[in-house]
């Protein structure tokens, strides 16, 4: 369903459609609000000495900051909730993480005694262990991460493969890497990337706030960043990220995903 992403996305499009983020948009992020203030009165001086006529009136107006709309909340249900990521990321100047991570709900519980394994081509099996709680989508989920034993595994081309085995049962969920050669030029206005994934994206930061997203599921292997992304001077944070994307799970609920992907986040200075 691709819910987190996708929900922000139709908030944006939705402003703009209505014309209130194209007339209106604030500097420190999302779309703004209109406001006509508190009237003033001016008098104006009517030719004679000390005389005034009826006064002018004028409206300062004031704008409030909204920020896009944070994701929705996973309803109470029963059965598997997961939200997984498997993938690598990199800061531009070399630097590349690679992490596997799970986010488990059970039937309305954080189960902490799952066994997870990631596993693809020759050989590779990566148990994916508990390290704590998380916070997703307003439920506390059992976090499951892999670091070390998935690092430089990561292939464009490759298929991983997620089992997930809980006490209401099992699932498992394949992906198929893309990305590759994932590039942002210095001054934030082109991204590019080797191999396309079914739910490739980009998004703009100002100060922790998301102020702009590209539509949803690029299908070129580059992205142009419109100016408008960028209102004012100052630094911000670009992320792309290009994922082979699979819900719709057989045996979790309809709100779980598993996505591989390749993930870069750089500053850009304007």
């Amino acid at each position: 369903m691709k819910n987190n992403r996708v929900f922000h996305w139709l908030i944006a499009l939705t402003l703009l459609a209505t014309g209130v983020a194209l007339v209106s948009c604030g500097k420190d992020g999302g779309a703004t609000n209109p406001d006509l203030g508190t009237p003033t009165m001016t008098p104006t001086p009517c030719g004679y000495p000390g005389d005034t006529c009826t006064p002018t009136i004028t409206n300062t107006p004031t704008v409030t900051r909204t920020p896009y709309a944070t994701a929705t909340c996973w309803p109470g249900a029963t059965g598997i909730h997961f939200q997984s990521f498997a993938g690598r990321g990199g800061n531009g100047t070399g630097l590349s993480i690679t992490q596997v991570s799970v986010d488990l709900q059970v039937n309305g519980v954080a189960e902490t005694t799952a066994g997870i394994t990631l596993t693809g081509p020759n050989g590779l099996s990566v148990p994916v262990t508990y390290s704590g709680t998380s916070t997703v989508n307003c439920l506390t989920a059992a976090k499951y991460v892999a670091d070390a034993l998935w690092s430089s595994k990561y292939v464009v081309g490759n298929s991983y493969t997620l089992t997930i085995a809980t006490s209401a049962g099992n699932v498992s969920v394949s992906a198929t890497a893309p990305g590759g050669s994932l590039a942002c030029n210095a001054e934030g206005s082109r991204v590019t990337w080797g191999t396309g994934g079914n739910h490739d994206y980009i998004q703009i930061f100002r100060e922790g706030t998301l102020i702009f997203e590209a539509p949803p599921d690029i299908t070129t292997n580059y992205y142009d960043v419109p100016s408008v992304a960028y209102p004012e001077s100052g630094a911000y944070k670009l992320r792309a990220v290009v994922s082979d994307y699979r819900d719709g799970i057989a045996g979790a609920s309809a709100y779980s995903y598993f996505a591989v992907g390749d993930a870069l986040e750089v500053t850009v200075n304007k």
